[in-house]
């Protein structure tokens, strides 16, 4: 455009200060400025053309590079979110599973529990039943040993009064 403007200013001055014909619009102009002018232009025309076509190619390239460096980013952009959110998803499978091992530990310490609960109770009730049963025998035992004491308190009161008798009859028999 820069090699052709010049010329086109040289064809506008020619027709601005050009003699005018009185009774029509039409103006005289210097033809051999105007037809130079023109020639110039059919010679530089073709090159500013050329020169336009390969800019617009440069413009075209530049696009369809920026176009391709596009993708290139937004397929590693993809890949890079792909990445993140698989070892995201490994995470939280990860915690996933050691909530899950905590909730089986938890559980496990549970029924535990309650084992140990119910052991402690039978031992409980065991441990009553035979602490009811020692004191049963021995009941028995104490009773056992008052009646026999029983039955030697009688024998030794009968004996005591059997002594008590002689004592008193050999006390007679000497008083007579």
């Amino acid at each position: 455009m820069k090699r052709i403007e010049p010329y086109l200013k040289i064809i506008e001055k020619e027709i601005l200060l050009g003699k005018t014909n009185v009774l029509s619009k039409k103006v005289s102009v210097d033809r051999e400025v105007v037809l130079e002018a023109i020639d110039e232009l059919r010679e530089n025309i073709p090159l500013e053309i050329n020169e336009s076509i390969k800019i617009i190619e440069g413009y075209k390239n530049m696009k369809e590079d920026a176009l391709i460096q596009a993708q290139i980013i937004r397929e590693d952009a993809e890949n890079i979110a792909t990445q993140i959110i698989d070892e995201a998803k490994a995470i939280a499978e990860e915690l996933i599973a050691e909530h899950n091992i905590y909730r089986e530990a938890i559980a496990r310490r549970n029924n535990c529990l309650e084992d140990v609960k119910d052991e402690v109770e039978e031992m409980r009730l065991e441990t009553r039943e035979y602490a009811d049963s020692i004191l049963e025998e021995t009941g028995k035992s104490v009773i056992s040993v008052v009646e026999q004491i029983e039955g030697k308190q009688a024998e030794l009161i009968e004996f005591y009064r059997d002594l008590y008798d002689s004592i008193d009859k050999i006390r007679e028999s000497y008083r007579e």
